[in-house]
């Protein structure tokens, strides 16, 4: 599943700045796979996902649809790294407004495991 030539993916390791490049964070568990959605890199799998919090813009409803983006350059199926959503821990989602949806930041990097009681790694500006 190649697309073309291999993006450039930013680097959001410091969650400041993967809150800020994000359109919607927020904080829940996947419930289930939901078939696949378009990306602008070609399909990614997509999953439904029970918002506990919101944390930065706006979700519609407490599940929602979102995208897990696929490293279309990867040599397979564009999960050959692991997939960011297809785990069972409460989770902290970056996402990012696409063609289809919501979407995590890059293939790598959009998922951070969030169990009760952890601290926010970012500063939202709010006091």
């Amino acid at each position: 599943m190649t697309y073309g030539a291999c993006p450039g993916w930013v680097d959001y390791s410091d969650p400041n700045d993967a809150f800020a490049a994000a359109d919607a964070v927020v904080v829940g568990h996947v419930l289930e796979r939901d078939g696949t959605m378009a990306d602008d890199f070609g399909e990614a799998r997509a999953y439904t996902f029970d918002v506990e919090e919101v944390h930065k813009g706006e979700v519609q409803g407490p599940t929602v649809r979102i995208g897990s983006r696929a490293d279309t350059c990867d040599g397979g199926d564009g999960y050959v790294s692991g997939d960011l959503l297809a785990t069972d821990e409460r989770i902290l989602v970056y996402l990012v407004e696409v063609t289809g949806g919501l979407m995590t930041l890059t293939p790598g990097q959009g998922v951070v495991p969030f169990d009760e009681g952890i601290v926010l790694p970012f500063h939202t500006g709010e006091q």
